[in-house]
């Protein structure tokens, strides 16, 4: 089973978030800290609903959006 992860900076750290599973995240000092975190994390979280007998959430994508903004003003 696959979900999306969703990585910001903020200053020095980085916050991972995984939307299919409530309150699933991480933090880390750098991208591949966060994303082992947050592995760690969805094991955790998924053996504890296995643990309740009740089912991993499934994702369906409905629709992807992709933009990108500049910071940069012109003159």
């Amino acid at each position: 089973m696959h979900y999306d992860v969703y990585i910001t900076q903020k200053d020095r750290l980085y916050l991972a978030m995984v939307p299919a599973l409530p309150g699933c995240t991480a933090l880390g000092r750098s991208e591949d800290e966060v994303l082992g975190n947050v592995r760690d994390v969805i094991e955790g979280y998924l053996r504890l609903l296995q643990m309740q007998r009740k089912p991993f959430p499934s994702v369906k994508v409905v629709k992807i959006h992709h933009a990108r903004y500049s910071t940069a003003r012109s003159s």
